[in-house]
């Protein structure tokens, strides 16, 4: 299989023109799941010459389908708007797995050419040629890169994107149960109660479908047996202050007010990272399971894991996520998802990248794994 190539395009005056590019919406069946905001290319070329005097920078070409972005881009030629592109590439690595492992930048680019092709049981595309100020090109693994100004006086001119903020206010009834779980948890029902207000939305509801006058007594005591404090210490609690000084319930961020990472950039609550280790040694490690058996059979020939030695693995990848920093990725109906690579050895002294996927469910303060592979 040719490697594949998914494009960031943003323009100064539009924004981002990619958004929504690989939706349903936008692409019909050819969409893909983990690339919605992304626009799929399918072929791209350029060119440097060399005058004599220095790099002349050719036109970058790349040719990809009429999807949503196919109006924005006429009207980016029409305008002669600033643009910035980023071209991700991928290829199978040895194990079988995709990899991101180049990488094409360029700043100062404008849309010099736009030509569209529709053939009869063919895909529609359109090709677009770009010229452009400024080029970076990076070989991600190998860690070798080079990059060109045309005008290095213009550098501080060039547009780059300011960083996407999240937008998504988080505001649903299953933030507000989390809110009231924490307020007990933590000793602070008045404060997380007032949070859930700010919050607006479902969050209020939410959280009184947990904490109300017939359930917070209930609530409270459960917590204290939660906590070890036994029956009989029960009668001496008068409200979830006192549960906070005794509890063994460790005081955990809500990741849906705090961020779904910490300032180190690793998952937040990580400590407290729930992984199942008989899924593990079931599914990822088992070389007969019927869709995890690729998996298995490279974990085992990479780093030796299998079944008997899947306690190991799981030891690592916990030790792994305290320090490696996780990236944010999809938010759906389930929760926030994220992925964390961590070098991992192998009980065969080899070390190779591993690849974790984790969620934040609705209703969780801590990170559940989803899934991981060797990359």
């Amino acid at each position: 299989m040719s490697d594949i190539v998914y494009l960031k395009l943003i323009g100064e005056q539009q924004g981002d023109i990619s958004d929504g590019c690989g939706t349903t919406d936008s692409v019909g069946n050819r969409w893909q799941r983990n690339h919605v905001n992304e626009i799929f290319v399918f072929s791209l070329s350029s060119g440097v010459t060399n005058t004599g005097k220095g790099a002349n920078l050719q036109s970058l070409t790349f040719s990809k389908q009429i999807d949503k972005s196919s109006p924005l881009l006429a009207n980016a030629i029409n305008n002669n708007e600033n643009l910035f592109l980023a071209f991700w590439f991928y290829r199978i690595n040895r194990y079988g797995q995709w990899e991101k492992y180049y990488y094409i930048q360029l700043r100062g680019a404008s849309i010099s050419r736009i030509q569209l092709r529709i053939i009869k049981d063919e895909i529609d595309t359109e090709t677009i040629s770009v010229d452009y100020d400024y080029i970076l090109s990076k070989h991600l693994i190998s860690n070798t890169e080079c990059s060109y100004l045309a005008l290095p006086a213009e550098y501080n001119k060039l547009f780059v994107p300011t960083p996407k903020a999240q937008t998504h206010t988080l505001n649903s009834a299953g933030v507000g149960r989390l809110l009231a779980a924490g307020g007990i948890y933590n000793g602070n029902v008045d404060g997380f109660h007032q949070t859930a207000e700010l919050l607006g939305g479902d969050a209020p509801v939410g959280y009184n479908q947990v904490m109300n006058d017939q359930t917070r007594g209930l609530l409270i005591a459960g917590a204290s047996i939660a906590a070890g404090l036994g029956v009989g210490r029960l009668s001496t609690v008068n409200g979830p202050g006192e549960i906070s000084n005794y509890s063994m319930v460790p005081s955990l961020e809500s990741p849906y007010l705090k961020g779904f990472t910490s300032e180190a950039g690793t998952l937040l609550n990580a400590k407290h990272a729930v992984i199942d280790p008989k899924k593990i040694a079931s599914y990822a490690l088992n070389s007969d399971h019927p869709v995890g058996g690729n998996k298995a059979r490279v974990f085992e020939s990479a780093l030796g894991y299998n079944p008997s030695n899947a306690g190991v693995l799981v030891s690592r990848v916990q030790q792994g996520v305290l320090s490696n920093p996780a990236e944010l990725g999809l938010y759906d109906s389930f929760g926030q998802r994220l992925s964390v690579d961590v070098p991992i050895i192998g009980v065969n002294g080899e070390t190779a990248i591993v690849r974790t996927g984790w969620i934040y469910e609705t209703d969780s303060l801590v990170p559940r794994m989803t899934t991981l592979y060797v990359k």
